[in-house]
């Protein structure tokens, strides 16, 4: 049986910058839509902190692919059985050598330290066969990008994001979104209620979001 799996790790964050042309474009939105006249420099921030979180989140679905997982686990195993083998074929005066700087001696560093790391990796790699073999994983990183920009409406520009078709809400989106992946937008209502029910907690220096099946 499969387990649950999702995107882990830490992602290689870069700054996205919204063009003149981009801003201006949600800034028509935003004021023919009835928002704020005038859209703070702080929303536009926002907005490009959003992009850069949604290309740090895809890196990171990238390398937690479940064929990536089990490769670098085999070769972290890999590694660890040449290293014990290395170890077993020491000669004398090396074995003496790293008694003369370790009271354990090799084969008491093998069974305290090396032993129980083959073991924890074999357990990780029988474990990770468990995990889908093909497929796609869960993607969140549309979800996230849709949950700041829902947040940027509500903290600069001081209203309230709703579902409305074609609001300001998903109308921003729509256009953050086109951005985000460099292709043509049609429908994010359906993202748009998604985003609405999950939840984004920020503690100093960390932000996490739940997706709604968790809240």
């Amino acid at each position: 049986m499969s387990k649950t799996w999702g995107p882990t790790g830490i992602g290689n964050y870069k700054p996205v910058r919204l063009d003149e042309g981009r801003r201006q474009q949600i800034a028509y939105e935003i004021v023919s839509l009835g928002g704020a006249p005038e859209i703070p420099s702080a929303f536009f921030d926002a907005l490009c902190v959003a992009l850069g979180g949604y290309k740090s989140n895809r890196e990171i679905a990238n390398s937690s692919k479940p064929a990536q997982v089990r490769k670098n686990l085999k070769a972290a195993l890999t590694a660890a059985l040449e290293l014990n083998g290395c170890l077993n074929n020491l000669d004398g005066n090396s074995r003496q050598l790293v008694s003369s700087v370790t009271s354990d001696g090799v084969s008491a560093l093998q069974n305290r330290y090396l032993s129980p790391l083959i073991q924890g990796l074999r357990q990780a790699k029988h474990l990770s066969e468990q995990y889908p073999k093909k497929g796609r994983l869960p993607e969140f990183s549309r979800l996230w990008l849709a949950v700041d920009v829902a947040d940027a409406i509500r903290r600069h520009l001081g209203l309230a994001p709703t579902t409305t078709r074609s609001g300001l809400f998903e109308s921003v989106l729509t256009i953050i979104l086109e951005v985000a992946t460099g292709n043509e937008v049609n429908d994010v209502t359906a993202l748009a209620r998604k985003a609405l029910k999950a939840q984004k907690v920020e503690t100093p220096g960390l932000t996490e979001y739940i997706p709604p099946e968790l809240n």
